[in-house]
């Protein structure tokens, strides 16, 4: 496994073991339920080559063009799965999901595309907007896994918006879920030391999740 790959799969365990620790050790009363979807990326005979139509958890097709963009395929059933099994009222997922995203905010701020109005300090808003729609929903499937270059971490994120259970308005109800999707591409690691942070792994998220998920426990 190359280095920079030990160090993003690694990553993910670490917010979720350390977002769950801090929210435990601090007795937040809130039921949570991580998921962390793994899975093995080889070759062989049987890996998915570009042009195959392969089938989601909740039946959509998906047209892999891309076979460099698979952590998507995997993070969707997880999506699909937590959001259908377990009736949450708010879903968050993190990944490093795209090398567009350090493109467009570098190390310092993570980008997050949401349904919801919540802010947090070096966290900027990306746009969830459907106007990107057409880049991967263009295809000879229900939908494409990667878009054009232009806009990758927009398709990237509306992707993954397509297998939130609840999160669209049904028979005249509201959605019965909240979502956010974080991009840690960019923050992950930093290049350099700042005031607060030495040069190499950020641990991001976890200070956002643990606040955000103080403020939701203290609403009652």
């Amino acid at each position: 496994m190359r280095g920079d790959m030990a160090y993003r799969s690694g990553g993910y365990s670490r917010i979720t073991v350390s977002s769950l620790l801090a929210i435990a050790q601090l007795q937040l009363p809130i039921n949570i339920v991580a998921v962390t979807p793994l899975c093995e990326n080889l070759p062989g005979p049987k890996a998915t080559k570009p042009g195959d139509v392969i089938y989601a958890m909740n039946g959509k097709s998906v047209e892999v063009d891309n076979t460099d963009a698979v952590g998507r395929l995997v993070l969707a059933d997880a999506l699909y799965y937590a959001s259908t099994e377990f009736k949450p009222h708010t879903v968050i997922d993190v990944a490093t999901l795209t090398g567009a995203m350090e493109v467009s905010l570098g190390e310092i701020y993570t980008g997050v595309f949401t349904t919801s109005e919540s802010e947090y300090d070096r966290f900027w808003r990306m746009p969830l907007d459907e106007d990107y729609d057409p880049q991967i929903y263009s295809s000879n499937a229900d939908l494409c896994n990667i878009g054009r270059k232009p806009g990758g971490s927009c398709t990237a994120a509306l992707f993954l918006k397509a297998f939130v259970d609840g999160i669209e308005a049904k028979d005249g109800q509201e959605p019965s879920v909240r979502w956010a999707h974080i991009d840690i591409a960019g923050t992950m690691e930093f290049t350099r030391p700042i005031p607060y942070q030495e040069k190499g792994m950020t641990g991001c998220p976890v200070r956002v999740l643990v606040e955000f998920v103080r403020r939701l426990s203290s609403r009652g």
